[in-house]
């Protein structure tokens, strides 16, 4: 109770050398948003409506990793073999390889007639040739049960270093992104560089789903990170003018708490959405 008053006429006197302060014509913004009150309920407004911004961030931001990790675990697809089972198909078509993960070939196949190899019955032999997958790869869901941009567009064996390139691109995009809504923020306002790269995330978003070949998908991929990740610093340098100059990190880091619990989930909703579905036991080929 003693230390309760302390404070409180500790905060009073402190309150009136602000206003003396003020009186004296030597006006500090701190001290001024000090006496009227720097964190109360427009201050908590401010926290709680920029919290939407980086928990939606949260799926823009770190879906990337999911949505272009490939399986490791692939071979070459055969059309003319699909009434077998996996390993069927596998087991007659592919090639084996003692010194790869999987003790298979991944991107290779045996070069042969499979109409007439399934009538006659006649089994593999290591002597027969071998060429490129030439109709995409099949790839085992076990570790990760849906299709991913890699998995859809063949990014393995020649192609391996795709996934790798569009990682590093979307990324800095971040960067770059952070330097030109960073100067649209100094140049023309921060509402009107929140406002417009809300817009450019949102187009970027939507216009990745019709991407067709990898330079589409990393364009779209980099401008969209770029304006995600410029607008919570954005958002949080409009803050000091109403919360003062020590608040707006407290306000990114219990934003940047909330956007980071939400990555947890992520995986967890992509998961259960899969296996309700029913892919997990199926396999996908890429065209």
């Amino acid at each position: 109770m003693e230390d309760t008053t302390v404070t409180e006429k500790r905060s009073a006197k402190e309150r009136g050398a602000d206003i003396n302060d003020i009186t004296n014509n030597e006006v500090d913004y701190d001290q001024l948003l000090s006496s009227a009150g720097k964190f109360g309920r427009y201050q908590w407004f401010l926290f709680f409506s920029t919290c939407p911004f980086y928990i939606f961030s949260t799926f823009s931001y770190f879906s990337q990793m999911f949505m272009t990790e490939p399986s490791p675990n692939h071979w070459c697809w055969i059309p003319e073999l699909a009434n077998l089972t996996e390993l069927g198909r596998r087991n007659l078509a592919i090639p084996r390889d003692e010194s790869a993960r999987f003790g298979y070939s991944q991107c290779k196949a045996y070069i042969a007639n499979w109409s007439a190899v399934l009538i006659s019955g006649i089994t593999p032999n290591e002597s027969w040739p071998t060429e490129k997958c030439q109709h995409g790869w099949e790839f085992n869901k076990t570790e990760i049960p849906y299709p991913t941009v890699s998995s859809e567009w063949g990014w393995v064996c020649d192609k391996d270093s795709y996934q790798a390139t569009a990682q590093s691109i979307f990324f800095l995009g971040s960067i770059v992104g952070g330097f030109l809504i960073g100067w649209v923020a100094d140049r023309f306002g921060r509402i009107p560089a929140a406002v417009s790269a809300n817009m450019i995330g949102c187009v970027a978003g939507v216009v990745t789903i019709f991407a067709r070949n990898f330079i589409e998908f990393s364009v779209c991929r980099f401008l969209m990170v770029g304006a995600i990740a410029a607008l919570g610093a954005v958002l949080s340098l409009a803050l000091p003018e109403t919360a003062g100059r020590d608040m707006p990190q407290t306000f990114e880091d219990a934003d940047e708490l909330v956007r980071n619990q939400k990555l947890f989930d992520v995986p967890f909703l992509q998961r259960k959405k899969v296996v309700d579905g029913g892919y997990v036991n199926s396999s996908f080929q890429s065209n």
